[in-house]
């Protein structure tokens, strides 16, 4: 018995493959060609994805300040809308650009995540009801360029970073 057809015809297609490949009479142009767009899609790709990740890093940065803002302006005996104003204005200074709408103030936390303890260092405690806590996020939308032609839905994308500051007994700020 002899081997299957179609294992035939794959040894066939094989052979013409490595054939071309050989080509000295511009196959390369050919694989050039058809792989230019692929190589130029790849680095728009990640292009977008790390201007995203750069993004995130400062808009991180920005709730970190301003957690500490909202922080001192707790510990002067400021609440509500002096605590917004310190946030937004720390945090516009530093690149954030999503404006009060994407400003969200917590006193005391209520979905902070966990975070160390500065008494028993190694261990984490949950900041979520106690007083001694503010949690600030931001939240900035990005339009999206290269990105928005592979996926559903929205042409933006969400980009939020939150920050915990723990207010201590000390002079007032």
């Amino acid at each position: 018995m002899g081997a299957p057809m179609s294992l035939i015809k794959l040894k066939t297609r094989f052979k013409n493959g490595a054939a071309y490949l050989e080509d000295v009479y511009g196959g390369a142009a050919i694989i050039m060609a058809l792989m230019t767009p692929v190589i130029i899609g790849g680095l728009a790709f990640g292009a977008e994805v790390g201007g995203w990740e750069l993004m995130k890093r400062r808009i991180q940065n920005a709730a970190d300040i301003s957690a500490y803002a909202a922080g001192t302006q707790i510990r002067s005996g400021k609440s509500g809308s002096a605590l917004d104003a310190a946030a937004l204005e720390v945090a516009t200074e530093s690149g954030y650009t999503g404006g009060s709408t994407g400003l969200q103030i917590e006193h005391p936390p209520s979905s902070a995540p966990l975070v160390p303890d500065s008494q028993n260092p190694g261990t984490m405690v949950d900041p979520n009801g106690d007083n001694e806590y503010v949690n600030v996020i931001l939240t900035e939308t990005v339009k999206r360029n290269f990105t928005r032609y592979f996926a559903r839905g929205s042409n933006s994308i969400s980009i939020v970073s939150a920050a915990v500051a723990r207010i201590q007994n000390g002079r007032p700020a």
